[in-house]
């Protein structure tokens, strides 16, 4: 069973939808600090999951 539903996963995990939902929660959670650090960590993620954006 495992090995039919296991592309299908990783798939979904790869999809853009997914990546933006993450990109979309670390962005909330970096909003709540007062340093610049996590800011500039968010935007290299953002440009990782996201090249040429």
């Amino acid at each position: 069973m495992l090995k039919i539903i296991e592309p299908i996963l990783f798939t979904f995990l790869k999809s853009k939808t997914i990546k933006k939902l993450a990109l979309d929660i670390v962005r909330a959670m970096v909003k709540k600090t007062d340093n610049t650090v996590d800011d500039r960590l968010c935007d290299m993620l953002e440009k990782a999951l996201f090249p040429g954006r």
